[in-house]
């Protein structure tokens, strides 16, 4: 993780990570944030939904509203 902070502070692009930053700093020194994203999860309105996707759904939906209240 560090060296994709690293790369981040150096201008080499950006990162998706599913992890918080516990801290905002990289290996030399360099500061990176953190920003929330929106998730949207599609599929097609006749699509059948299997039980994986439902449990899926039901974990983003948990996750993310216990997240927004930290």
């Amino acid at each position: 993780m560090e060296s994709v902070r690293s790369a981040v502070f150096n201008g080499l692009g950006f990162s998706l990570s599913a992890m918080k930053l516990d801290h905002g700093g990289a290996c030399d020194s360099g500061r990176v944030v953190s920003v929330p994203i929106a998730v949207v999860l599609l599929r097609k309105q006749a699509a059948p939904v299997s039980a994986q996707v439902e449990r899926f759904l039901s974990f983003c939906e948990k996750y993310f509203k216990e997240a927004e209240a930290c």
